[in-house]
């Protein structure tokens, strides 16, 4: 599986998603059958950390696009010049490449945002973190009054000022998640 990661609030609290990685068909079919075991509306928010393929294949299989009651939030900081959030996610997950168009069956709502800014979303005061990878990439400290956690991806160590600023953002957290494809051996043959 490639990076999803669900995050809750509290108990029953609508999700935040970090990446629809191969991870999020799963993920998506778990909260199509939470939300009709409860009687209501699919209700998830997600957060994109980059577009690269790994952290978004699940897209068109996330079945809350497919729910027509669905309330879905998709966010991510990093967009193309030019382009906008929906266009880039109706690219990759629409023809040639995908033969429906998922994004487009659901309410689904697309913000941007300041990859510098913190913001609200599903519970959770969101901030990103400026992490070292090619084409752009942030990190997720994801805080309620209970406590913290923080999702760092395909972070290149190297560059001191982002790796000290990465360091801070992520001290006092109570959890960590850190996603990595290179341990220490391989990593200097991947650079870049």
């Amino acid at each position: 599986e490639t990076v999803c990661f669900e995050l809750r609030a509290a108990p029953g609290a609508a999700p935040l998603v970090v990446d629809l990685g191969s991870g999020a068909r799963a993920l998506g079919a778990a909260l199509a059958v939470e939300a009709e075991a409860a009687g209501r509306a699919a209700e998830v928010e997600v957060v994109l950390t980059h577009f690269h393929f790994d952290h978004v294949m699940g897209l068109p299989f996330f079945a809350p696009f497919y729910l027509p009651d669905a309330r879905v939030t998709l966010r991510c900081g990093i967009v193309p010049d030019g382009e906008t959030l929906r266009e880039v996610l109706e690219r990759l997950a629409g023809p040639p490449w995908f033969p429906v168009e998922p994004l487009a069956m659901g309410a689904a709502r697309y913000v941007g945002f300041d990859p510098a800014e913190s913001f609200e979303a599903a519970g959770f005061r969101v901030r990103p973190i400026r992490l070292n990878h090619p084409g752009g990439c942030v990190g997720v400290r994801a805080e309620t009054p209970d406590g913290a956690v923080c999702v760092i991806g395909d972070h290149e160590h190297g560059d001191p000022e982002v790796d000290a600023a990465l360091e801070a953002a992520v001290a006092g957290a109570d959890v960590m998640i850190y996603d990595g494809a290179y341990d220490a051996r391989s990593h200097p043959q991947h650079l870049g």
